[in-house]
């Protein structure tokens, strides 16, 4: 069983973070949030939310309007979440109906948000349902985890970005991606179907084995920790362990301008190609796939990290199809799969067509790049009130981590747990559980 929903999004439609309505408590209230596979708490701006400056912009979770609504215990801290692009959330654990993809589910939990500070140009949405792996060293769950084992038949979910989607005036594109719940879309990849993964390490992050970089036919064999690349669809760029990021760029020429690092669009078209190597599969890169541009400047889509890991982000996963597997094998390992596009998806040249003068369709983010990885247990965030009203955000304390021990109970649908649910999104982000999401992107 298939159902499809349609958002928008709330970036340039090079960076493609998707995002899409779900639906909470009784009756539902229609939000917006992001999904990311870089973090795993699933928090939303709540209508308690009264610091900071992404307490305002948009619809919050009215608590008292829902009749299903459970309160976390009246003694608990508030939750300090802290994200690679500096957005920091303090949130209070409760639970509630979870519906995505019209499948719901009762006693979910959620972190309802009380302060939420967002850095300059970081979209502003209603909440974030972050969709990284438990820690199963520490024997943990995740909220996302809980809802897709409680909600579908098959624990998986799936991206898909539109290559082909175009911005309006506000910065959004609706129907900039898909992501399916509970399995995948066979539409969306080759009949080869996928290469899977497993994940090398438990800690909240979906992290593969990056066994070399091949670029213009040479090998680079990373070492130590830059061996492993996280894969996240809530960062635009691919963040090169900085090792790598030299070997590349080498060949980029690409000169650092706020974060971005400009290249010669002239150049732009003998750039060779880059592949990533999974388990002896190469994913290749050409050189119009390493570029964005607006026709007149281009900015390469690798930028360096601050740590030795590496990750991969939209600029990465729009030109594959992607599934991320929550133990539904016999082993029950969390495994990524990466496949080819279907046929038909045919990719423009950010260039454009230099004998028929077709324009580029795709810009240059606007966004600031995530650098690093969000973690699944996020830094202590310290937010203290200045003399004038605004916010000062310290992070430099002790990480806190929080666990939540009560498994939602399931809402059924009429024949049991869906099979699958899709939603088409915007260039934000996507879901997928054999549900699939059109969704809008940022």
């Amino acid at each position: 069983m298939c159902t499809t929903t349609r958002t928008d999004s709330h970036a340039p439609i090079a960076a493609q973070q998707l995002t899409g309505q779900i639906q909470l408590g009784t009756p539902a209230q229609t939000l917006t949030a992001q999904f990311d596979t870089g973090s795993s708490n699933f928090w939303i701006r709540s209508s308690l939310c009264s610091d900071g400056n992404g307490c305002s912009g948009g619809p919050s979770f009215n608590i008292p309007r829902s009749t299903s609504f459970i309160a976390g215990p009246a003694d608990q801290d508030p939750t300090s979440l802290g994200y690679g692009d500096g957005t920091a959330v303090i949130c209070t654990y409760n639970q509630d109906v979870l519906a995505i993809a019209g499948v719901g589910v009762a006693n979910s939990t959620l972190c309802a948000a009380n302060a939420i500070l967002l850095p300059p140009n970081v979209p502003n949405v209603d909440g974030l349902i972050g969709m990284g792996p438990p820690d199963r060293a520490a024997n943990s769950t995740t909220d996302f985890d809980a809802y897709l084992r409680a909600a579908f038949t098959t624990p998986g979910v799936s991206f898909w970005f539109d290559r082909k989607a175009t911005e309006d005036a506000t910065g959004k594109s609706a129907r900039a991606g898909e992501v399916t719940f509970g399995g995948a879309n066979a539409a969306r990849m080759s009949p080869a179907g996928f290469r899977f993964f497993p994940i090398v390490r438990d800690l909240g992050m979906w992290v593969l084995q990056l066994d070399s970089v091949t670029i213009n036919g040479r090998n680079f064999i990373p070492t130590g920790l830059s061996k492993h690349a996280i894969i996240d669809t809530g960062s635009t760029l691919i963040i090169l362990a900085p090792a790598i990021f030299k070997e590349v760029n080498s060949f980029m020429g690409g000169v650092e301008s706020g974060g971005l690092y400009v290249v010669d669009c002239e150049k732009a078209r003998t750039f060779p190609p880059v592949s990533f190597v999974f388990g002896a599969t190469p994913f290749t890169l050409t050189w119009d796939k390493q570029i964005f541009s607006d026709g007149t400047t281009c900015v390469s889509v690798f930028a360096p990290n601050q740590d030795d890991d590496s990750v991969l982000g939209v600029a990465f996963l729009r030109h594959f199809y992607t599934t991320f597997d929550y133990g539904s094998g016999a082993d029950g390992a969390f495994r990524v799969g990466i496949a080819q596009l279907a046929a038909s998806d045919v990719f423009q040249s950010p260039l454009g067509n230099s004998t028929t003068g077709t324009k580029p369709t795709v810009s240059i983010p606007k966004v600031a790049p995530v650098v690093g990885p969000k973690p699944v247990a996020p830094p202590k965030v310290n937010v203290t009130r200045n003399a004038d009203g605004g916010l000062t955000l310290n992070t430099n304390k002790k990480p806190t981590v929080t666990t939540t021990a009560v498994r939602p109970t399931v809402t059924p649908p009429k024949n049991g747990a869906a099979a699958a649910s899709v939603m088409s999104f915007s260039a934000l982000a996507a879901l997928a559980a054999s549900a699939i999401f059109v969704s809008a992107a940022f």
